[in-house]
């Protein structure tokens, strides 16, 4: 009986949980993974609401609400959300330091980012977010005309638009001025007392102050998605494509009709 003593030890001290067993192998397997979503520290309705580095308690925009339930979806997946200014968001992603954003496409997102996709190559539009529809609004007195392709006005025209926006390579090309602002609401205020022309808009837009306008046929007309970093998607391409899955069982529009869209006076 001595000489098998070590061996009993042994199974002994493998069978203890904690030490070397498979059930604590699996505890550390099983921890949740940690996706950081980042987005911008300005308030821009509906989507999102507050200022600063903080998410709100409650009301936090129609945004972080829908990925609120996609984070109470998901199992095994740990949202953390982080707020910047837009362009550090992007450029964050860019860097793989952040792992989502929302965003329309365009080409020079989908060099960095990764978007849902159908087996053809084409966007999977039935995987985005939420239809964002953008808008101009004016002075009514401004003889600014839009019929969805062309825009005219007298003399020169100046936008003003939140920097970072893809819709500001847009306007360029339409041969119109552009005056970056730091956050939507700037924005407005620019076009408010009068020092631009024109500013831009969610078409959803219900209120504007007296003497302002907005011209309903939408300058852009594109699905905001969520985006990963390609340093997320290629490292759990599993769980970016059942994140993709689950935003499509979740109600955005009403969750998105719970915020005002109204645009404040200066």
């Amino acid at each position: 009986m001595r000489t098998f003593f070590p061996l009993l030890l042994i199974t002994l001290l493998f069978s203890v949980p904690g030490l070397g067993s498979p059930s604590a192998k699996s505890a550390s397997v099983n921890k949740s993974l940690k996706f950081s979503f980042c987005y911008e520290n300005k308030t821009l309705l509906p989507h999102f609401a507050g200022e600063g580095r903080l998410v709100p308690q409650t009301m936090p925009g129609a945004a972080i609400e829908v990925l609120q339930r996609l984070d109470e979806k998901a199992e095994g997946i740990s949202f953390h959300f982080v707020r910047f200014p837009w362009k550090r968001c992007l450029n964050d992603l860019k860097q793989g330091d952040i792992d989502g954003v929302i965003g329309r496409y365009s080409e020079e997102r989908a060099s960095f980012a990764v978007y849902p996709r159908l087996p053809n190559g084409d966007l999977d539009f039935s995987k985005s977010m939420i239809n964002t529809e953008t808008c101009f609004i004016y002075n009514r007195e401004f003889p600014l005309g839009w019929d969805g392709k062309n825009l005219s006005y007298a003399g020169e025209l100046t936008i003003s638009v939140p920097s970072g926006y893809e819709l500001i390579n847009d306007l360029k090309r339409k041969g119109t001025n552009v005056y970056e602002a730091e956050t939507i609401n700037l924005a407005h205020r620019l076009l408010f007392t009068g020092r631009v022309d024109a500013s831009v808009s969610n078409c959803r837009l219900k209120m504007l102050p007296n003497g302002f306008v907005q011209n309903p046929i939408p300058i852009v007309s594109n699905p905001g998605f969520l985006l990963f970093s390609q340093h997320f998607y290629y490292q759990y391409p599993k769980h970016a494509e059942t994140l993709w899955n689950l935003l499509r069982e979740i109600d955005k529009e009403t969750l998105y009709e719970k915020y005002p869209h109204n645009a404040k006076e200066p």
